[in-house]
């Protein structure tokens, strides 16, 4: 249980922080945020002005901010989180529009804080007191597991060419998508990286960025694979002007073996 003051002398603003423990568990998509309070506000004239309501402070505003989920959540519902006489217990769903995903490790972030905003504006010498005795969060969450593709498309597609695109992606493990064509378009950039490697059935990559120690794609520790021949094209302008073939040995049955260029072509 907490209680609260304000004394504005006109127009002001309280925050009250709590930290509320974090109830996502399965580190996967946010599909809902929601603040549960208990709460009661009285809106106080001062008796030495002896004017009534013309001395009151007067609750204008009331909303919830929440961090610990990237940018700052804001939580606003305003036929719902508003002033209450008596002890009122509401639901405030929260704005999730550009929440990071995945979610952050519940492990290295047990709690997240949760910001209560009062806006006043009234008398000169009035004051608004505020109880509150329980707030909690729920939402709803998606956990991360692969999911089958319905549709004939690229299962992944990133492009980074046009005016105004500034896409980046990351991935950290293994995108396995055996089955399906995999194509990125990295536009001279090196805000990319597939870090443990890729199984698809097509894997297309497009405008390297002219950076020696730029790698797109790499495989910790080489990996385990059988004999594969795999297929490289280089274009310019759209021209293939290279296209080598090379094979892969098994690097469990032949540890010392080097890949094995079977074709190299150039094309004017």
């Amino acid at each position: 249980y907490l209680e609260g003051v304000l004394n504005s002398q006109g127009r002001g603003e309280a925050t009250v922080t709590m930290d509320v423990p974090n109830p996502f568990t399965k580190n996967g998509r946010l599909d809902a945020l929601t603040v549960d309070i208990s709460h009661r506000e009285a809106e106080n004239a001062d008796q030495g002005e002896g004017n009534g309501d013309n001395g009151r402070d007067r609750i204008t505003d009331m909303w919830f901010e929440v961090t610990g989920l990237g940018a700052p959540r804001e939580c606003r519902n305003g036929r719902d989180l508003r002033k209450s006489d008596d002890w009122s217990q509401v639901a405030v769903s929260c704005d999730i529009r550009d929440v990071k995903f995945p979610l952050p490790d519940p492990a290295s972030v047990p709690t997240l804080k949760v910001i209560l905003h009062i806006a006043t504006n009234g008398g000169e010498r009035g004051s608004v007191t505020v109880d509150i005795d329980q707030v909690a969060l729920r939402g709803a969450e998606t956990a991360l597991t692969p999911r089958q593709q319905a549709c004939d498309c690229d299962a992944l597609n990133v492009d980074n060419n046009g005016l105004g695109n500034a896409a980046s992606a990351y991935v950290w493990g293994t995108v396995v998508l055996p089955t399906a064509d995999v194509n990125e378009d990295f536009g001279g950039s090196t805000t990319f990286g597939l870090k443990r490697g890729v199984i698809a059935r097509r894997f297309k990559l497009e405008s390297l960025a002219d950076d020696p120690i730029f790698i797109p794609v790499s495989l910790p520790n080489g990996g385990t694979y059988t004999d594969r021949i795999v297929e490289f094209e280089a274009q310019i302008s759209g021209k293939a002007k290279l296209r080598a073939r090379v094979e892969f040995p098994d690097p469990v049955t032949s540890p010392l073996g080097t890949p094995d260029i079977k074709v190299w072509d150039t094309h004017p």
